[in-house]
């Protein structure tokens, strides 16, 4: 498993302290909503931005959607000891062994 991850550059730094970790959204004059930068385990709060900032450029997107609710939803995987998603976990073994032919001691991991 791996990713990239864009870096942000500031404009008025120069030299690598000015790289941003954290995400930027910007919006161009055409209204394209862009959003660069940021972490993986910060993911989920990056795409929330950016739809956040879509519905402002784009009003009449609203009546389309609603409250953000990823924040306190329960992925199923995340936790393998089954706290978090209830014991849940299972299927993902048995959708492993099943659909794909892995091995019990693979699809447990």
């Amino acid at each position: 498993w791996s990713g990239i991850r864009p870096l942000v550059k500031d404009i008025h730094g120069n030299d690598t302290k000015a790289i941003s970790r954290e995400h930027i959204v910007e919006v161009n004059p055409g209204k394209m909503v862009t959003i660069a930068g940021g972490k993986w385990t910060t993911a989920r709060q990056m795409a929330e931005d950016a739809v956040d900032k879509l519905l402002e450029v784009k009003p009449e997107l609203k009546s389309r959607s609603g409250p953000c609710v990823t924040e306190g939803m329960k992925l199923i995987g995340a936790d393998r000891a089954g706290i978090v998603c209830e014991q849940k976990f299972d299927i993902i073994t048995i959708t492993l062994r099943e659909d794909y032919g892995y091995d019990r001691d693979i699809a447990e991991r």
